[in-house]
Order: C-alpha cells, then structure tokens, then sequence
C-alpha cells in the first residue's frame, strides 16, 4: 500500500496555522488549556533545537485533542484492538478539507537562539510519582519498626501484669494496677497513634493507588491516540496521485505485522524513520505502563501488610483486654476484702457507740424521773387550787345564767306576743288579698275583654330588709341615672368578712350563680355600690356570706324601666287565656309567657308568643291543672319580665265514673282526661282496693279518645258484696301512675 511522497516536519508543522479556531478551542478543551495557551503549544513545534523524535511526541499530543473523536470511535469499532484501529485509520478515505494543493515553502528564518530544553509533562509527573512512592516506602518501613517496637513493649508489659497477678498480698497487687495502668495509658498512646499513622499510610497508598490507576488508563490511552494520529498524520502527507485508466486494481492490504518489513522492503526511508520513531513511543509507554503496573502490585502488597498488621494489632488488644480483666477481678477482691473489714470495724465501733449512749439514755431518764415526780406533786397542788377556784367561778356562773335566763324569758315571752300580733295581721291581710283575687278573677271572668288596670305598688323606691341583729340591706332606683340601682348595707362589724359579697339579680332568679352583676364588700361592715346599664326588669339584692347557697339578706323586687300592667282571664269553654296589657312603648319583639305560679326560672314556660297585636291576644290554656300567671317580656330584656298578671286558676277536669247496670254484671266506665294529651297507650283498669298499680290487674281496657264510656262484664272477675276500684292512667304522666280512681262494689 502505497501513501506518496510523506510530508516533512516543516511541511506538517506549516499546516496547523490553516487550522481554524473551533479546532484550536477543541484541542484546548481537551487537554484543559486555554486558546493562547493552544496557539503557544502549536509555535513551539518548529523550534529547532527539538529532536525529530520529540517534535512526532508533541505532534501527536496537540492532535489527540482534535482527533479525538475519530480515535475514539475507531477503538471502540476495532475492540480495543489498537493495531487494528491505526489500520482502519490509514485505510480511510481522506476528508474533503484535506486535500488541498501543498503550501507554498516558507522563506528561510534567520537562527534563532536556542531555548533550554523543556521536558514533557508527563515525564515531570513520572517523577512526582516517583517521589511520592519513596515517601510512601519510607512511611511502610517506619511503621514496621514502630510496630515492632510496640510488639515488645506489650510482651514486657504482659509479663508484668502476669507477674502482678500471680501475687497474692494486697501491696503487690496494688503495684501490679499501677504497673498495668501505665502500661496500659503507654500502650493506648502507642496504639493510638500507630492506628493514626497506618489509616494516613493507608489513606496516602488508597489515593497514590487510585492516582496511578487513573495515571495509567490516561497514558494507555494517550498512547494509543497517539500511534493513531502519528499514523494519520503520516498518511495524510502523501500527496494524491492522479488516478490512470491503466492503473491495476489495488492490492490487498498487509496485515499490521507485515507493513514496516513491506515499507522497508519498498525502500522508503521517511516511512521507516516513522516506524522507528513509533516503535520507540510504544516501547516507552509500554515501559511505563508494566512499571504502573507493578507500583500497583507493591501498593496491593502494601495493602494486605497492612491488614495483616492490624489483625496482629487486634489479637493483642484481646490479649490485652483479658489481662485487664483479670487485673480488675483482682483489684475488685482486694476491694471487698477492705470493704468487709471495713463493715467489722464499723460494726464493733457502732455497737460500743450504741452502748455508751444506752448508758447515757438510762443516766438521763433516772434524771427525767426524778424531774418528773417533783412536777406531778407541783402540779397536783395546783390542779387542787384551780379547783377550788373553778368551783367559785361555777357557782358565781349559775347565778349570772339564772338571771340572763330569767331576762331571756321575758324577751321571749315579749316576741312571742309581737309574732302572734303579726301572724293575726298576715292572716287578715292573706285573706284580704284572696278576698281582692277572686273578685279580680270574678270581674275578668264576667268581662270577655279585660282592661288593664294600674298597680298600686310603687317599685321605684326603697326596698329595704333587716334581720333581727339589725342588719339591713336596700336597693333603690336611682333618680339621676334610669337604668341605675343603687344598694346600700350595714353589717355587724363583729360579722363582717372579707368573703361577703353583693349581687344582683333577677328578681326571684333561684341560684346564686345565676346573677347578673356582683361586688365584693371586701371586709366592710358598710357601704354603697351602684349597679350601671341594666336592662328593663325586676331585681333584687342579695347578699351572701362566703359560699353558702341561701343568701344572708335579700331585697324586694326593684324596677328599672316602666312597669307593664297585665291581666289575665281564662275561658273555660273554648280553653283560652285572653291576656291584655298596657305598654305604650310596645315592640312587635315583646312576647308574653304563661308559667306556672312558684316557678323562679323565666325560661320554664308554659307557652309564649310575641306581642306583634297591640294590647291584647288569646292563648291556649294549659291542660294540667293549677295556678297559673302571665309574664311580660320587653325585647332585648334578658328573660327579665316587667310585669306579671294575678294567679288564673285551670280547673282540673279529669273525671273517672264507673255504674252498674241494673240486673247485670256490666259495668258503664265513664272517663275523661283533659289534663294531658291523649295517648293510645291511655287505660283504665280494676284492682282490688289498696293493691299497687304494678301488681296484676283484674281486668283492664284502653281509652280510644280523650274522654267516653265502654262497657266491662265484671261478672267472673269480681265477687258479690266486696269493694274494688277503677284506676285512670296516661302513659304522658307514666304507665303506672293514676290521674284517678273511682272505688264500686257488684250489687
């Protein structure tokens, strides 16, 4: 195979100048320089003081950087096979770039002076590695002495900790612990930074390891690269031969192994000087990657020295625990033996102790006895005095009781008569009052409209209590401030706590939490509190010792706001309550409710409605029979009213009937139950008399509707002449509880 006439080293050195810039930034990329850097590298290659053999070496280093590509895709197809991927280089079909006329020969240069010779990178980095491989060596060695040493001064400290041990006497263990102590501090020290220098040798051998790992694969592969580009340079400086019609087909290629015997065999010197040149690359690289790897294989001995080593540096370290621990269960015995003696030495020194001060104890109760019998005759003599003298007090007592007794009777006697007085008053004023009642019941009842009529009771003013101590509480309106009650106290200052407290109220409100405001007396037998911004109502305050539930004193009711008159009158026949009221600020958010007379909770009503009507509305009456009185609720009040009607009676209408018709055993049960709202689990049963309701029953039936008759045939069930009775129950009060009952007898 024949390439032409090869180009010279001007010649291929004259061709980098028409390289473009892309190339020349590639090349540098490449090998991590910059572009002036590039440029510089390329300049240096014609200096003449550079052998040919080191101009082909630079060569080729600039253009692994720009052919990379094409290296590395033709080893990946050859396989790794270097030879095979320099061939299919040489093989190729040249570029379109490249085959350009040769450039005309530059004029010759004037000499330059020579430049001192620069080695290569790599050769510089050979001897760093060199360096630092001695380093590593000397570092080895170093640790072997070490290590040896440490090896003997653990053989002498083992055989005087076996020594200590093996002695029996307290001193001679206790310099066997010392002894082993130091030793053990010494060896810990020793170890310790044995252990620090062979993880640093190790670290420094891993790392040059790795170095040269990497080291390695870059020259093996420089290398190649560089063979390939040599080639392709080589190649590519042959010129073109015309191609003639008469030309025979081209021969086959020789094998890699034959081409340089068939150049040399042609004759063609510049091919053999690139062989040779080449063949010397290889033979330097190759030298240096089977000195790679066998600072490798040392670095691999190394390594296993090392483990090695520190398996022999664990073996005495176990040897060395077990030591310790005999040493301690040594030094523990010892201590329990100075413990026990110790215990026996305390023990003795305790009892003897315990003995004086029994001695001592009994020394010092003769003494407390003998103090004691001259007290009890001291004290007996004045125990008979203080006799003496407590049976003169009694006596002189008995005389003062009688007379406070006699006083006491007379005070008495004296309020005995004052409550007899007013109890006959209270009952002519109850009955004057039940008098008025009925006759306002009588006169709403006759009315079909009732009108309002104003109260009498004036509730602005003062509404006072006081006990019989003299005690007194009051509340009043204030004139200034409408919405203001004003409350006043005076307490026994002998009575008077800090935990006294005044509050106000709902009037009639049951709990004593339930206020609306309060105030602490803070200790005072006296003062004035004022309660601000209240709501239209009735109240009342009261006032409370500590936490007892019953207050101590209590006002009547005051108002705030107008007072709102109400009557209420019931209509029996269509089962109504017409209510009627005279407030001239009436709000359509005013409501009325019927409640039951007694009950102190605003919100236990019966029914309500709102008072959107003026002055009057009808209500349905309540089922369950009682006393009943309206309440009248302005809007935003709070559930307190400001102003209730008279009680209204609901009559109870329950009625239970059972006849006998004549010449039968039937039995005509007549019911009515208004008082609650009818059920279908409403019966009537018969029981013997004084029999409870739980117990069996002789016969029974359910009630269809609120009130009617059924018929019972009683003639098998009950006996002639005895008496029984009839029970009436509604499953809304319980299933076995009798709204009434009726008592007959069979005739």
């Amino acid at each position: 195979m024949s390439h032409g006439t090869p180009l010279d080293l001007n010649q291929l050195t004259g061709m980098f100048p028409t390289l473009t810039m892309s190339t020349v930034r590639q090349a540098a990329v490449a090998h991590h320089n910059s572009n002036d850097e590039t440029i510089e590298a390329l300049l240096e290659l014609a200096r003449p003081e550079l052998s040919e053999e080191e101009k082909v070496v630079n060569i080729m280093g600039i253009c692994s950087g720009i052919r990379k590509e094409a290296i590395v895709a033709a080893l990946r197809h050859a396989n790794g096979n270097a030879e095979q991927a320099v061939d299919a280089l040489l093989n190729a079909p040249l570029p379109p770039q490249q085959l350009q006329p040769k450039p005309p020969q530059p004029k010759p240069q004037p000499a330059q002076p020579q430049k001192p010779y620069t080695p290569p990178a790599w050769l510089k980095v050979h001897e760093e590695d060199e360096e630092q491989q001695r380093k590593a060596e000397e570092a080895a060695k170093k640790k072997k002495q070490e290590e040896q040493r440490l090896k003997a001064e653990e053989a002498a400290a083992a055989a005087a900790a076996a020594a200590a041990a093996a002695a029996a006497a307290a001193a001679a263990a206790a310099a066997a612990a010392a002894a082993a102590a130091a030793a053990e501090k010494k060896r810990e020290e020793q170890r310790r930074k044995l252990e620090e220098e062979a993880k640093t040798a190790a670290a420094a051998i891993e790392r040059k390891r790795q170095e040269e790992e990497q080291r390695r694969k870059a020259v093996e592969e420089d290398r190649k690269r560089r063979e390939v580009e040599e080639a392709m340079a080589e190649r590519h400086s042959q010129p073109v031969q015309p191609v003639q019609p008469s030309v025979k087909p081209v021969q086959p290629q020789l094998q890699p192994t034959q081409q340089p015997a068939a150049a040399a065999a042609a004759g063609d010197p510049p091919v053999n000087e690139w062989l040779a040149s080449t063949l010397r690359v290889r033979d330097l690289y190759s030298e240096q990657a089977r000195r790679a790897r066998e600072q490798q294989d040392e670095l691999r001995a190394q390594a296993e020295h090392i483990r090695a080593q520190q398996e022999e540096l664990d073996t005495l370290q176990l040897h060395r625990e077990r030591e310790q621990t005999q040493l301690q269960e040594l030094t523990t015995h010892q201590q329990e033996l100075k413990k026990q003696e110790q215990d026996v030495h305390l023990e003795l020194q305790r009892q003897r102790e315990d003995l004086e001060s029994r001695a001592k104890g009994l020394e010092e109760q003769e003494k407390r006895l003998d103090q004691a019998r001259n007290d009890v005759e001291e004290h007996q003599q004045l125990i008979q005095q203080q006799l003496e003298q407590h049976q003169a007090d009694k006596r002189a007592q008995a005389h003062l009781l009688d007379v406070e007794l006699a006083k006491q009777t007379e005070q008495i006697k004296l309020l005995m008569e004052r409550l007899e007085r007013q109890e006959q008053e209270h009952k002519v004023e109850l009955e004057r009052i039940k008098e008025m009642q009925q006759q306002e019941v009588q006169q709403i009842a006759s009315a079909p409209q009732p009108t309002p009529e104003p109260a009498a009771v004036d509730y602005t003013t003062s509404r006072a209590e006081t006990n019989e101590q003299g005690e007194s509480l009051s509340a009043r309106l204030s004139l200034e401030e409408p919405s203001t009650i004003v409350c006043s106290w005076e307490l026994s200052p002998a009575a008077a706590s800090p935990s006294d407290w005044i509050g106000l109220f709902i009037h009639n409100r049951q709990y004593s939490n339930k206020y609306e405001s309060y105030v602490s007396t803070e200790g005072r037998a006296r003062g004035l509190h004022v309660f601000r911004h209240l709501k239209d109502g009735f109240f009342d305050v009261r006032l409370y010792r500590g936490s007892e539930p019953e207050p101590h004193l209590r006002t009547g009711p005051v108002l705030v706001g107008s007072e709102v008159h109400v009557t209420a009158a019931l209509d029996v026949k269509a089962g109504t309550v017409n209510v009627a009221w005279n407030e001239p600020q009436q709000s359509p958010r005013d409501w009325v409710g019927i409640f039951r007379c007694g009950t102190r909770s605003n919100k236990q009503y019966v029914c309500y409605e709102e008072c959107k009507v003026a002055a009057s509305l009808r209500e349905p009456a309540p089922r369950a029979p009682g006393y009943y009185e309206v309440r009248y609720f302005k809007y935003g009040s709070g559930f307190c009213y400001s102003g209730k009607s008279a009680p209204v009676e609901v009559p109870d209408r329950d009625y239970l009937r059972i006849t006998q018709r004549p010449g039968a055993s039937l039995f005509d049960v007549e019911w009515g139950c208004f008082s609650h709202e009818h059920a279908s689990g409403d019966w009537v049963g018969v029981f013997e008399v004084n029999v409870p309701s739980k117990a069996s029953y002789l016969t029974y039936t359910y009630c269809p509707s609120e009130s009617g008759t059924i018929a019972l045939d009683l003639g098998q069930k009950v006996k002639r002449g005895e008496e029984y009775e009839a029970r009436l129950f509604s499953v809304r009060v319980g299933k076995y509880s009798a709204l009434k009952t009726a008592r007959f007898s069979l005739v």
